[in-house]
């Protein structure tokens, strides 16, 4: 998952990789939920998943794991009071439960808050500002939490003297891999949560099992996502989705417009909400498409989420300036130009509640509740 421009190039990051990379996910079974306790896993059993790829968590003698995290590295989590085998002994072992963790992205928190260790964060890449978790936020204007810059270039004196039992990271295209260098350079412990690159709403919360490993608390992350799941199942249940409202979803930036891919995790989330993807009947190659064929796309949709932050887009003239063909859209004109709430990017454990949000915003009325994480631009 930092300073505000970095913080753009994940938000960037997130959304191009999720329609680049057809951002469907695999994987069933139970919800990992024999995790927390020892004598309900069988030795060299894994935790099966139900959404998430990229990771995976298997059950060892004497309470042991084997974790591989998002780039394929085995790290092997030792409970306190445990020794380590000779068999493990040159593998990457980091003994658990952690107490203190630095958090190289803000989605990163959400996992934390999923399981109820936000009190374990100590430092952190992005500035009070920034944050919309109030945990974070207070934490890092009582002291309690350290602000270390942008994890381009953290602060690495403060955080060799910090050395946090644990780092989470993130890899792929624009990965943390200075930070990663550095890390290993320190001695420090990492592991590698790629959730933005999942291409299922529920497979990017799944992720939480990863972190919760190091806490003991899959069984809390299993039952968090069991919950979620079930509320969204619910809330469809009271839509009338006999006419499916049309959402055009994209983002301009320099005169290129951004868009979710058939089966990315966005055109999932409409799926789900009861929503028809305008973009679904065409080929979008790598999520890019002209501003024409955004404006034709777009003139007989009910609405348009814009999906950027109010942090960048404030109001209706800012994304006219970047698009005055937009003016032009019936569904604009008729006030249902939505864009993010700043949270947005902070509520990878709310999935539940952006998907019944966007329900509201296809339904108005129907699902009884308020939306919550996005925001209507009306003229």
């Amino acid at each position: 998952m930092k300073n505000t421009k970095s913080l753009l190039k994940k938000v960037m990051s997130c959304f191009l990789i999720s329609t680049m990379l057809l951002v469907g996910a695999v994987g069933c079974g139970n919800d990992g939920t024999k995790a927390e306790n020892k004598s309900e896993v069988k030795e060299n059993e894994k935790l099966e998943l139900k959404y998430a790829k990229g990771f995976s968590i298997e059950y060892l003698e004497d309470g042991l794991k084997k974790v591989v995290d998002g780039e394929n590295r085995t790290l092997i989590l030792v409970p306190e009071g445990k020794t380590v085998p000779e068999k493990y002994k040159n593998e990457i072992v980091i003994n658990t439960p952690i107490k203190s963790v630095y958090i190289a992205s803000t989605t990163q928190a959400c996992s934390l808050r999923a399981i109820d260790e936000l009190g374990t964060v100590t430092a952190v890449d992005t500035k009070e500002s920034n944050w919309t978790i109030p945990e974070i936020k207070d934490g890092i204007k009582d002291g309690k939490v350290t602000f270390l810059g942008d994890a381009k270039n953290p602060d690495y004196e403060k955080l060799a003297t910090l050395k946090p039992d644990l780092t989470i990271v993130y890899t792929g295209p624009s990965g943390q891999h200075d930070l990663i260098a550095k890390l290993e350079e320190l001695k420090l412990n990492y592991v590698v949560d790629n959730e933005y690159m999942e291409d299922n709403p529920y497979g990017r919360m799944e992720w939480t099992k990863l972190i919760a490993a190091f806490y003991n608390k899959e069984k809390e992350a299993g039952k968090h996502l069991d919950e979620a799941v079930k509320k969204v199942e619910e809330a469809s249940k009271k839509l009338n989705t006999s006419k499916k409202p049309k959402i055009v979803w994209a983002m301009v930036s320099k005169g290129t417009v951004y868009v979710p891919k058939k089966d990315s995790y966005v055109d999932k989330m409409i799926e789900m909400a009861g929503g028809e993807n305008v973009f679904d009947s065409m080929d979008v190659g790598d999520g890019k498409i002209s501003l024409e064929q955004l404006y034709e796309k777009a003139k007989d949709a009910d609405i348009f989420m814009y999906s950027s932050t109010r942090n960048y887009t404030p109001d209706l003239q800012a994304i006219f300036e970047k698009a005055p063909l937009l003016k032009d859209i019936d569904c604009v004109k008729n006030g249902n130009m939505w864009v993010f709430h700043e949270d947005y990017w902070q509520s990878i454990d709310k999935t539940d509640e952006v998907i019944i949000d966007l329900m509201e915003v296809l339904y108005p009325g129907q699902t009884g509740e308020q939306v919550r994480h996005f925001l209507n631009y009306k003229e």
